[in-house]
């Protein structure tokens, strides 16, 4: 049976969107306001407020977390938000020098990936001399810790040299030392392993906690993906893989000369 969830709405509702552990929903307006609605106890709660238009890129973290979303700044460009579950605060996490939108979640919690026009290299019109800004975004990933590694390191050209035969005459090197227990080498101790025999064979399920993200320095945590800018739409992430589309232009009074395509990047 159907169940009305919200009520006294000022203008349209619309795009409801689960979160993955169905404890919440978020939604917007047609005002340009974001909301969060809790479930169990259906407390609604405003969490943006967009001042030039809608908010329509939200998108839940794999566990339910967190929530990314992007909001105009006044220099006419938008920043990456994000509302945390824990204690129900909203933080910038982008800076305001470009725009950024289209967040997705890496499915392992460690990377945020958006698109941003970051690209300048204008067409230039060839009736009056003026500019056409096309192909000017590329793909990025925002690490949300401060120990996630560069998903995209530059390559090393380093190289290691092979160790010099030692002279005649010289004395050799003493041995290494053997391979140490098994228990010790994992860092276990005697007195910690009959600890754990003595434990219970079944242990009470912790409770998953929410992905961890320091936002001391979040901004400048960004790596650019290795793709060519173009016109990019429908990001999405998929372990081990980013999907989207790319296409054309937009010309008026006719299609596009490029023909959309479906992308993935491994």
């Amino acid at each position: 049976k159907p169940e009305q969830l919200t009520s006294n709405g000022t203008c349209m509702r619309y795009a409801p969107e689960w979160a993955p552990d169905g404890k919440r929903l978020a939604f917007s307006d047609k005002d340009g306001k974001l909301f969060i609605l809790t479930l169990d106890d259906k407390n609604l709660t405003e969490i943006a407020d967009e001042k030039r238009g809608q908010v329509r890129d939200y998108a839940w973290s794999a566990d339910g977390g967190h929530l990314a979303f992007s909001l105009s700044n006044d220099n006419n460009t938008r920043s990456l938000y994000i509302w945390s579950a824990a204690d129900g605060q909203t933080r910038r996490a982008t800076n305001d020098l470009f725009s950024q939108a289209g967040p997705v979640w890496d499915p392992d919690g460690n990377y945020l990936f958006f698109a941003s026009s970051r690209e300048y290299a204008p067409l230039i019109g060839s009736n009056e001399f003026n500019f056409a800004l096309n192909r000017n975004q590329g793909l990025f990933a925002l690490a949300l810790r401060k120990d996630v590694k560069n998903p995209f390191p530059p390559e090393s050209d380093e190289v290691t040299l092979a160790p010099e035969s030692p002279a005649p005459g010289a004395t050799p090197p003493s041995p290494a030392p053997g391979p140490a227990p098994a228990s010790v080498a994992a860092g276990f101790s005697p007195a910690s392993q009959e600890a754990k025999s003595a434990a219970p064979s079944k242990e009470e399920p912790k409770k998953k906690d929410y992905i961890k993200i320091d936002f001391d320095g979040i901004a400048d945590r960004v790596t650019r993906v290795p793709v060519d800018a173009d016109n990019f739409f429908g990001l999405a992430a998929i372990k081990g893989h980013l999907l989207f589309a790319r296409g054309g232009g937009f010309y008026y009074g006719r299609e596009s000369d490029v023909q959309t395509s479906l992308r993935i990047y491994s």
